[in-house]
């Protein structure tokens, strides 16, 4: 029996698709880790956090969200 995991697929060529359910789970688990980090977080965790309501708020015309990220580091 080995205790490691499987190593991930990290790489991915598609936008991340939220349902509504989804994406309230993410905001709130996002908010937890902007808390955890006294509120110091990069920008794009910002933009994230603001999509996120943002869709949460309007719950545009459909089941699914789409989130581009930027890979620039």
């Amino acid at each position: 029996m080995t205790d490691k995991l499987p190593n991930p697929n990290l790489e991915y060529d598609a936008a991340l698709e939220l349902d509504l359910d989804e994406s309230t789970l993410a905001l709130h688990v996002l908010r937890a880790y902007i808390n955890l980090k006294g509120n110091e977080v990069s920008q794009n965790t910002r933009d994230l956090e603001n999509k996120l309501q943002t869709y949460i708020d309007r719950r545009l015309g459909g089941d699914k969200m789409v989130i581009e990220i930027d890979n620039e580091s």
